[in-house]
């Protein structure tokens, strides 16, 4: 028997982990939210019921998909319920980062109200865990970004940083075919860190995360560029991120830019993650270093791109940025996936960090346009030859 606390406690990280599965999946088999007026195109399937007897196999096998709004509202009211019953902390030893907490259900929520467009809702939602001024750190759990960029990587599973990870260990991981330290590392050399990212000129040269959070190795004969941030190659004990506090102050950043324009709190919010890796405070944003929001807000998505590289959010905003102002663009002009630079194409002189400078020639790996078939992946035959509801909503072109 357990308590009435614990009962509601246990359902809130169920339903957190839920709400995280959901949105997880209208990330890769769903078009964005943006893509009809009212979102009334295919989300995925949603089952809040248990499937344990045959009449709720066949009720679930003539369901079929919801619409994304559908898919969204059962987020949402996950989200809300996780909020309202999670704890706000588990103790010391890595609980409060592996385990659903009251926190990292108000971050999910902000996450998903962002990839909705409801910029006043993602400030609302940030401001219960954001501080009203700097240092910030959030009144639930006391969650905090760490001193420097490597705090949390270096001690992945015990950092006031990280909101929620995917816990690893030497006995139970993902294995060498899943482990981050064996892709991003180069213990395999499997995926190297591009060059157009090290090239970029807005990211400084003497930005700290190229120094903490980078590596260089040589590989086929090029002298490349790996991730430090998954540092366990042989155990494979790297816990995987999957929420932590740099992305909630970037996310209340883009809101409060989107909404109310070039203001302190704006820069503030996006100085706080950006300025823990510059030396130099003379290279610190102000509200004068940006002539209008086009400017800040290009500068909040830079820094994601610099902050999370190789945390697997560089398509996720690809993804919401679809149909917005904002939008990454392939090389035809429209929104889309960018062309890439070709491992066969490189060479060491393809890296010159911070030059602004792209070598036309590595571009072999083109990208495509939104409405391109590949821009969402097609729903599995496991699910298809399973619920023949659903192989008739395949997604277009596949």
């Amino acid at each position: 028997m357990i308590t009435q606390e614990k009962y509601v406690d246990a359902v809130g990280e169920l339903t957190f982990l839920r709400a995280l599965g959901f949105h997880e999946m209208l990330l890769f088999f769903c078009l964005p939210y943006a893509a009809t007026p009212d979102a009334s195109h295919y989300g995925v399937p949603v089952t809040t019921l248990p499937v344990n007897s045959i009449e709720s196999v066949e009720k679930e096998k003539a369901a079929g998909r919801k619409t994304v709004k559908e898919t969204y509202d059962q987020i949402l009211a996950d989200l809300e319920y996780a909020e309202a019953n999670l704890v706000d902390s588990r103790g010391a030893g890595g609980m409060s980062i592996s385990r659903a907490t009251k926190a990292a259900a108000i971050a999910l929520k902000a996450r998903v109200y962002q990839h909705m467009g409801q910029w006043d809702k993602v400030i609302t939602e940030s401001a219960k865990i954001v501080s009203a001024s700097a240092p910030f750190q959030s009144p639930i759990g006391g969650y905090k970004l760490t001193d420097g960029p490597e705090g949390l990587f270096a001690n992945n599973s015990g950092n006031s940083e990280s909101m929620f990870s995917i816990e690893n260990s030497v006995l139970d991981n993902c294995t060498n075919n899943g482990s981050l330290s064996q892709f991003y590392s180069d213990v395999r050399s499997l995926v190297c860190v591009s060059s157009i990212i090290i090239n970029a000129d807005f990211w400084l040269a003497d930005d700290l995360r190229r120094e903490q959070l980078l590596m260089r190795s040589e590989y086929g004969g090029i002298d490349a560029y790996w991730s430090w941030k998954y540092r366990a190659g042989t155990v494979m004990d790297d816990w995987t991120p999957v929420i932590r506090y740099a992305e909630v102050l970037l996310n209340y950043a883009e809101a409060e830019a989107r909404l109310n324009g070039v203001t302190p709190k704006a820069v503030e919010l996006l100085n706080a993650v950006r300025n823990r890796a510059l030396p130099d405070a003379s290279k610190y944003f102000t509200t004068a270093s940006f002539a209008n929001v086009d400017e800040l807000m290009t500068a909040i998505i830079n820094e994601r791109r610099i902050e999370f590289l190789a945390e697997g959010k560089r398509w996720t905003d690809i993804h919401r940025l679809t149909y917005d102002k904002y939008a990454v663009l392939a090389s035809s002009g429209k929104p889309g996936v960018p062309d890439k630079a070709s491992w066969g194409s490189m060479t060491t002189d393809s890296y010159q960090p911070a030059s602004g400078t792209v070598d036309p020639n590595i571009l072999k790996t083109p990208g495509f346009d939104y409405d391109d078939r590949r821009y969402v992946f097609p729903i599995p035959q496991s699910e298809t030859s399973s619920n023949p509801v659903v192989a008739q909503q395949q997604n277009e072109g596949w």
